[in-house]
């Protein structure tokens, strides 16, 4: 989102954070919360940062702002895409988990390969933009792990959504960045 903030999910947040009246939101004590940045296919390269607090979490939309220690995070990713539209091919880059209280083993297992909580890009087509809602519901192969994944337009390279849920052969959801 910027140099050192990072969008995830309120309910990501709340596993390991709470909203305490007239301090906001606070991350439980002795819990250290870190972003994985790397952990990528056959590299032993990690790229961790320390999550310092919760910048803010959105109240209806499941979308969430972490701040982050500075200087150690990735370039912001640019964001935003007004024109947008059913169709076009996106990307969503994030850590799928093993979950076969969800998912068919077999097929998370010859899409995946059996590899998991591994950094993957995952292709994909935007199936329904909802601007009244902030919604994009998309196509892309996702697992339990993927929350917070941002989705992104292949043709401009842009930020288009924070990736939440989906739904076992049918459909996902993203927050719309807009």
């Amino acid at each position: 989102v910027a140099p050192d903030l990072v969008a995830t999910n309120r309910h990501v947040v709340q596993e390991f954070a709470s909203y305490e009246p007239g301090l906001g939101w606070r991350i439980h004590d002795g819990i250290a919360v870190r972003g994985q940045f790397r952990q990528e296919i056959g590299s032993t390269a990690v790229a961790d940062v320390p999550v310092a607090g919760i910048w803010g979490v959105h109240n209806r939309f499941d979308i969430a702002i972490l701040q982050m220690r500075p200087g150690l995070c990735p370039s912001p990713i640019p964001a935003g895409l007004p024109n947008l539209t059913a169709e076009r091919d996106i990307v969503v880059i994030g850590y799928p988990a093993y979950d076969s209280r969800r998912n068919d083993a077999a097929v998370m297992d010859r899409i995946f390969r059996g590899i998991y909580n591994v950094k993957r890009v995952q292709p994909g087509r935007i199936m329904l933009r909802d601007t009244a809602n902030y919604l994009l519901r998309h196509d892309s192969s996702t697992l339990g792990g993927n929350s917070g994944s941002p989705v992104i337009d292949l043709q401009s390279g842009r930020l288009i959504g924070i990736h939440f849920r989906g739904q076992y052969l049918r459909w996902n959801d993203a927050v719309d960045i807009s």
